[in-house]
């Protein structure tokens, strides 16, 4: 509530909780993709229906870099960097990096 609908979206995960919404419509690759830490989830790497999830695999220290925007709370806009978005949302260390669950959604 009180935030303004930015259109379609993503969400960053940890895993998918089964609350019955979060079903996927697809696989969810097994190796984490790596990317930088300016990708965002426009990227080519990140194509498919709602529902599809990526493991991605982020290198350290995004979340310092002045670079790559993050816009939303649990649920980001495309434009936003997954990497800036996961330590956004605590699903990454920024010191160590990592890999987390990218899950195509609508915007709310």
């Amino acid at each position: 509530m009180g935030q303004p609908d930015y259109g379609p979206g993503a969400t960053v995960e940890e895993g998918l909780p089964d609350d019955g919404k979060n079903k996927l419509a697809q696989p969810v690759d097994s190796t984490g993709i790596p990317v930088v830490c300016d990708t965002t989830g426009e990227d080519k790497l990140f194509v498919g229906p709602t529902g599809k999830a990526f493991r991605v695999e982020c290198p350290r220290g995004c979340g310092k870099l002045t670079t790559g925007t993050v816009i939303g709370s649990m649920i980001y806009v495309d434009s936003s960097s997954v990497c800036k978005a996961a330590v956004h949302a605590g699903f990454l260390d920024d010191k160590e990096g990592g890999e987390f669950m990218f899950v195509i959604a609508n915007g709310e």
